[in-house]
Formats: C-alpha cells, sequence, structure tokens
C-alpha cells in the first residue's frame, strides 16, 4: 500500500512540475534545472538532517539505538536520489559556465559524494562485520567506525547545508 501511496505521490508531484513549465515559457531549462536541484536537495538535505538527530537520540535511548541500522540504511537511500540529482545540476551549471560561486557549489556537492561513499562503501560493511556479539567486548576497529559514523555525518550534513546556502544567494541557471 505504501509503494502504490509512493508512486500516485510522484506522479503528482511530477503532473505539477509538468503544468509549471508549460505556464513558463522561455525558461524551460532553467525551471527544470531549479526544480532538479530543489528535489535532490530536499531528498538528501532531508535524509541527512534525519540520519543525524537519529544518531543523537541513539546516544541518549537504547529503543533508537537497536532500530538505528536498518533505519539509517532507509535513509541513505534517500541520500543517494538527492546526491544524484544534485550531481547532476552542479556538473551540468559548472561546465556551462565557470566562475567562483559554481566552483564553491561543485566541490561542495562532491566533498557530500566523497563523504557519502565512505560511509556507504566502507564503513557501513566493517560495522556489521565487527559488530560484537552478545557478551563480547567491542574491539577496537569496531569503536572507531562507531566514533566516525558518530561524526562523518555532521560533516556531510554541513556540505549540504552549505549548498543550501550557496544556493540561496545564486541559484542553479544564475549568471553573474
Amino acid at each position: 500500500m505504501s509503494k502504490v501511496i509512493f508512486a500516485i505521490g510522484i506522479a503528482f508531484l511530477f503532473s505539477v512540475i509538468i503544468a509549471v513549465f508549460q505556464a513558463v515559457e522561455g525558461r524551460g531549462i532553467d525551471l527544470v534545472i531549479l526544480t532538479i536541484h530543489n528535489l535532490g536537495f530536499v531528498f538528501g538535505t532531508g535524509a541527512a538532517t534525519i540520519i543525524n538527530v537519529f544518531n543523537i537520540l541513539a546516544e541518549k535511548r537504547e529503543e533508537f539505538r537497536t532500530a538505528k541500522m536498518p533505519f539509517v540504511r532507509f535513509l541513505f537511500s534517500f541520500v543517494w536520489i538527492g546526491l544524484i540529482l544534485m550531481l547532476f545540476v552542479h556538473t551540468a551549471e559548472f561546465l556551462g559556465e565557470q566562475n567562483i560561486v559554481h566552483w564553491a557549489k561543485f566541490i561542495a556537492v562532491y566533498a557530500i559524494l566523497a563523504g557519502v561513499s565512505y560511509i556507504w562503501f566502507y564503513l557501513f560493511p566493517r560495522i556489521k562485520r565487527l559488530a560484537p556479539h552478545s557478551g563480547e567486548n567491542p574491539s577496537l576497529q569496531f569503536l572507531s567506525i562507531q566514533k566516525q559514523l558518530k561524526v562523518l555525518p555532521a560533516i556531510v550534513l554541513f556540505f549540504w547545508y552549505l549548498d543550501f546556502f550557496l544556493n540561496s544567494f545564486w541559484p542553479p541557471g544564475w549568471h553573474f
């Protein structure tokens, strides 16, 4: 049922986007880029923010600790969707016109890519493999990865909001 609701929501979203494109003449491509960017930002920053809040709650309450890993993995799918959309927009924008703002946006989104890739492809597989079984003390490697999983999402979140700040003043499609 939730998949059907999600599909209907996506179809509705795209129909609204198409209606907006038809209503705005002459600025079609800028509007497409801005819409893709905003969708990417909402998915990525929203999921990254929730992951960071969930990390803070998991430190304080046991029920969040036990549910943490599956929930965070689920949210990372939204981070990836947002990141792919943002990479598309910022790479296209960077290739179209190069100036200091486009460089800053380009670096911010690739810093997000580096952090998310490191967490997803390096830390997640290792923490699952090194997780202590009941009654065992955690290894030093496990504790090190746990510490990295507390700090890195906050750093990635900083770059999401840096990109938001830059795009608030200089949105995609804006030219010097």
